[in-house]
């Protein structure tokens, strides 16, 4: 029951959810801990399940016990709990995979120490995760991580600078793949994909990773002024337009900006602005609904940050051709 409080299938987990509050009312933490052994040994023994959705479920459960449970009663266990975890990020299985990388990341921010050992080996599957063609992978490859900066400061860091730089710097060799009809539906609508989907990463999907880690870092405050550094080349990925995939990664500029403005602050960011206004225009115009959305929001976000005067003044700087659309923009949101 408590496992299948994550179960992908609505039923099962809306049913198992409101038993188990039924059963445990407030008392549920306190249950686990009380009976720690026995529900260490299934949820591990679910893992090896052949119910893809039931690893998944085992996964998130592993997860649960390092961020809700009380450090001493985990423990003992820590080794192989991340042990199994290890072994189901290389699941064939992409939501497995996934919720086996958000695990990981939750261990290692609650039991540094203890996990220091799987860093030499954890490293290469989040890059993996990082630049894999389901875009939800990505993302809760880039929430892991910055889970392991929290954990680890700027010795983490220093390992993800390069891969973070390579992604970014990596989109201008994309080549102009296009993918069958049946391939890019199954890639980018996550809700309802084949949980076996895989094909190979391309260059422009590990630099959408890679903005979302640089998303996610930027709410670190220790880490800003390297987040900072990195904004130009970030920049520099959205202007390339020579691949038929370019509107998706600017969907993610466009989506991630506005939070990494706040979290680095105004004086860190207003040195970069002009440098994305010429990548949001043009999102702002794109024949793709989902793009230009995003660029709209994204202007309306740093508007209501940096102040509609001073949005205003940057833009009129960098080319004063944009401050209808800018304008326009505005009005349409103000409706």
């Amino acid at each position: 029951m408590c496992l299948n409080r994550y179960y992908t299938a609505d039923g099962v987990r809306i049913y198992s959810q409101e038993t188990w509050r039924r059963i445990a009312k407030t008392e549920g933490r306190e249950l686990v801990q009380r009976y720690i052994d026995p529900v260490v040994a299934y949820y591990i023994s679910q893992t090896k399940a052949d119910n893809h959705a039931v690893r998944e479920a085992s996964c998130t459960c592993i997860a649960e016990l390092a961020s809700k449970i009380k450090q001493e009663a985990v423990q003992p266990y820590v080794t192989q709990l991340l042990q199994t975890l290890i072994v189901c990020f290389r699941d064939e299985a992409w939501p497995v995979r996934d919720a086996a990388c958000l695990a990981c990341g939750s261990f290692l921010l609650c039991y540094p120490q203890e996990c220091r050992s799987a860093l030499e080996t954890l490293y290469p599957l989040f890059f993996n995760n990082l630049g894999d063609c389901i875009p939800s992978v990505r993302q809760g490859a880039a929430t892991a991580l910055a889970n392991v900066v929290r954990a680890y400061g700027t010795e983490a860091y220093h390992v993800l600078e390069p891969k973070i730089r390579e992604g970014l710097t990596g989109v201008q060799h994309q080549g102009n793949v296009h993918y069958g009809h049946s391939e890019w539906t199954a890639a980018t609508r996550c809700g309802q994909t084949d949980w076996k989907f895989n094909k190979p990463s391309e260059p422009w999907e590990l630099a959408d990773g890679c903005i979302h880690l640089v998303a996610e870092l930027a709410q670190i405050p220790q880490m800003a002024q390297d987040v900072a550094q990195l904004l130009p080349l970030m920049a520099q990925a959205a202007e390339h337009k020579h691949y038929l995939h370019h509107i998706t990664l600017l969907e993610t500029v466009c989506k991630q900006l506005p939070s990494i403005a706040r979290g680095i602050n105004k004086r860190a960011f207003k040195p970069h602005l002009e440098k994305f206004l010429g990548p949001i225009f043009y999102g702002l115009s794109c024949e793709n609904g989902l793009t230009s959305s995003a660029a709209s929001q994204c202007l309306n976000q740093l508007s209501g940050f940096l102040g509609p005067s001073i949005l205003r003044a940057r833009v009129e700087q960098w080319n004063c051709r944009y401050l209808e659309q800018l304008d326009a923009n505005i009005h349409i949101a103000g409706l």
